[in-house]
């Protein structure tokens, strides 16, 4: 049954929504040359703090991208290449509800509010983005400061990080000195210069006297802007943006009440990071390649060489790198770039024994491990790869101007190395080797000298 768009906007005031995902092209009701601007225009009369999404396809986001200036929240290219991605964009326009209320900020039909309203969600948005793409809590934590830093307009920041055990702030991070080494691993005996210290205490930092010391006799500045880091009631740290001018800090609440926004999705990304390395204990195949996981191939890989051991075979390990990857991968869409991967794979896949592991070990790089395969045999498989890998065709994917090579490190063993770590290393330092000169080649790893294999091979 097709329903117009007053209909929807009815069924939804009966229970108004936070976050709207819709398709672009819905034919139920977004139907007419105007049926998008004009369904955002009602709703924005009706809901005008909701957050809009659309799915769009790739034909028509061009198009689709002229709604941001109606305040759509975002355009997400449908079909996705993981789900995960409209959970992710619903995330982020909760994020942005959380930092309207902390604020303290609503909608209102003043213009000029509403001006500075989207300035501010656009930064946070930038904010966002940048931090889904960080991979450890001390990337986190820099890129905070840095934004500290750019929003209260100051020259220098610093983390100190917790010891429960000792009572004691060590600066771990430092933005804006010129000799960070000369600050860095300084610390703040807490016990020693704040009598009656407890932990709680560090929800408030601005009150402890032995920071204040700090600042003003350690860094040299009247005040300091501090950020207590505390994460699921547990306190990781201070955050300390300083002032050599006092007056500087008064007049600042804004500025303020946005960073402890930026601190709250700071944790949220911690969660993020945390379940992420929950979820890799029991993933087995990478969902872009479609080949088996990293950590699983290196869990499988072990257990070639315990096996190998016992029968008193050898075990080869290729690492294959796609030439120039991160250029291809400014260049082409993330969609292109997914079909490019799972292309590669099943070539890899296809011209592999049933015996053998293929997985990927990074964003551009794969490995193979053969059993029962001695270093001339790997060397074999690897250029059979390369070539195939250079004569192949990707021009539906990558367009008909560029050709895919690789670069190729080999290892063995026992010949070569006595355990898996060793394996994996030999063969991805002979591969960075082929990088170092050029590409498009396969290298060799080298045993180290005066190097005792756990076994002799006698026949292969």
């Amino acid at each position: 049954m097709r329903i117009n768009i007053a209909t929807l906007i009815l069924e939804l005031l009966k229970t108004p929504p936070h976050i709207i995902v819709l398709f672009y092209n819905d034919s139920y009701f977004l139907t007419g040359k105007n049926s998008h601007k004009e369904f955002i225009k009602k709703l924005r009369t009706f809901l005008p703090d909701v957050q809009i999404i659309f799915l769009v396809e790739q034909k028509d986001m061009v198009k689709a991208c002229e709604l941001y200036e109606l305040g759509i929240y975002d355009c997400i290219v449908w079909p996705v290449a993981n789900q995960l991605l409209i959970l992710k964009a619903v995330d982020r326009a909760a994020e942005t509800d959380y930092y309207i209320l902390l604020n303290g900020q609503t909608r209102t039909k003043d213009e000029d509010l509403v001006t500075v309203q989207d300035s501010n969600f656009a930064i946070f948005n930038i904010w966002l983005k940048g931090i889904e793409l960080v991979a450890s809590r001390e990337q986190l934590n820099r890129l905070w400061l840095q934004e500290a830093v750019r929003i209260l307009r100051a020259n220098k920041a610093i983390f100190m990080r917790y010891n429960p055990t000792k009572k004691t702030l060590i600066v771990a991070e430092t933005i804006g000195f010129d000799d960070e080494f000369e600050i860095s691993d300084i610390g703040v005996d807490l016990l020693e210069k704040e009598p009656g210290f407890g932990e709680k205490m560090l929800h408030s930092p601005e009150n402890l006297y032995a920071l204040r010391e700090f600042v003003e006799k350690g860094l040299c500045c009247e005040s300091a802007f501090y950020f207590p880091h505390v994460y699921k009631g547990k306190v990781l740290g201070v955050f300390i943006i300083p002032f050599v001018d006092a007056k500087v800090v008064s007049g600042k609440q804004n500025e303020f009440s946005y960073l402890g926004a930026c601190l709250h999705s700071l944790h949220r990304q911690y969660e993020h990071l945390e379940m992420k390395a929950y979820l890799k204990k029991f993933v087995v195949y990478d969902i872009e390649s479609e080949v088996l996981h990293s950590d699983f191939v290196y869990k499988k890989v072990k257990e070639e060489i315990s096996r190998a051991r016992r029968i008193g075979m050898p075990v080869s390990l290729l690492s294959l790198s796609i030439d120039n990857f991160e250029e291809i991968a400014l260049i082409h869409s993330s969609e292109a770039i997914v079909k490019l991967l799972k292309a590669f794979a099943e070539i890899l896949v296809k011209n592999s024994r049933l015996n053998d592991i293929v997985g990927r070990s990074d964003r551009g790089q794969f490995i193979i491990c053969l059993p029962h395969t001695d270093k001339r045999g790997g060397a074999i498989k690897a250029e059979r790869i390369r070539r195939l890998i250079e004569s192949a065709d990707f021009s539906s994917i990558l367009g008909a101007a560029e050709n895919l090579t690789i670069s190729v490190g080999v290892s063995e063993y026992p010949s070569i190395c006595h355990d898996v770590g060793e394996l994996i290393n030999t063969s991805e330092m002979a591969m960075y080797e082929v990088r170092k000169k050029g590409s498009n080649k396969i290298c060799l790893a080298a045993a180290p000298f005066s190097f005792v294999p756990d076994f002799v091979v006698k026949n292969v």
